[in-house]
């Protein structure tokens, strides 16, 4: 293949691709002549390439963004072709079209499965995480100048921690203590309140639950009207000891638009009405239930004169 060179005199040669990168002299006037190839051009790169891989990072985790990313990246792929060499940026209209497909399946699939990814564990721990108190003993305490004794509960494992914002006091609750599991999205819960008879009752246990704040914040601070019987929340395999000092029972409620099951354990103590319950959400409270049964269990109060006492 032969390479066309002109010099400054007129002369016009032709030589060889084999001289490329020498420097030989003019036949006519014996100047030094330099061999070297010509730089290639340099083509712009496609604007839409760069507007779609921009609008795909941007928006990773939107649906909108990666689908406008992914329509530019068609568009320049487009032109880069109809460019015929003058344009470039095909691989960045590639990424722009496999990222704008990709990107929002995968932001589908978060959505629609949050716990498989572990999206909604995470979430609740940034939001929630910084109001929880983890016990370093694994035994969580709640003291208060209002009442002559302490709560207690001794907690599985350092996933769980007393929930701080949630120590509250209304018309008819004196005391509402929790623990959550923010990973599991478990709970447990003691709430201390006036008895309207003198044996413990699951149906005024589970109104004085559904009532409280915990089960508000549940439902993200809104209060909400709970339909008992049949129909509604019910009260399941309730079993009272021989005395019915004590009452057991489980109930099945949504909360936060969560279907949830919990387990209780009611007595009346020191002429209030005391409410343990332990549950989670219902599709892990089978795998969970050994745990939750050994928190209300471990529930006891402690008197600061006479030492501590099982509920």
């Amino acid at each position: 293949m032969s390479i066309s060179l002109t010099c400054t005199c007129g002369a016009l040669l032709e030589i060889d691709e084999s001289f490329l990168g020498k420097t030989i002299p003019c036949p006519d006037c014996q100047r030094p002549l330099s061999t070297q190839a010509a730089p290639q051009a340099v083509h712009a790169t496609a604007p839409l390439a760069v507007v779609g891989l921009v609008l795909n990072l941007a928006g990773a985790f939107t649906i909108v963004g990666p689908l406008a990313g992914g329509v530019c990246g068609l568009l320049a792929a487009r032109q880069i072709q109809k460019a015929k060499g003058a344009l470039a940026g095909q691989q960045l209209a590639l990424a722009s079209i496999i990222l704008g497909l990709a990107l929002p399946l995968a932001t589908v699939g978060l959505l629609w499965a949050p716990t498989v990814f572990g999206l909604d564990s995470a979430l609740r721990q940034y939001n929630v995480g910084k109001d929880l108190d983890y016990p370093p003993d694994l035994k969580a305490v709640f003291k208060d100048d209002r009442i002559h004794f302490d709560v207690s509960a001794v907690v599985p494992s350092a996933s769980w921690g007393r929930v701080m914002r949630l120590d509250a006091k209304n018309e008819t609750t004196n005391l509402e203590w929790v623990v959550a599991n923010l990973w599991e999205d478990a709970h447990a819960v003691v709430l201390l309140a006036t008895p309207d008879a003198e044996k413990p009752s699951a149906t005024e246990a589970l109104n004085h639950f559904l009532q409280s704040q915990f089960v508000s914040w549940l439902n993200g601070q809104k209060k909400k009207t709970f339909e008992m019987g049949e129909k509604g929340v019910k009260i399941e395999n309730e079993i009272g000891e021989e005395d019915d000092s004590i009452v057991y029972f489980q109930s099945k409620f949504e909360a936060g638009g969560i279907p949830r099951e919990f387990l209780f354990r009611v007595t009346i103590k020191r002429n209030r009405l005391f409410i343990a319950a332990a549950g989670a959400r219902a599709n892990r409270f089978a795998r969970l239930e050994p745990e939750l049964r050994k928190i209300l269990q471990s529930v006891q109060d402690e008197d600061k004169d006479k030492g501590a006492g099982g509920l």
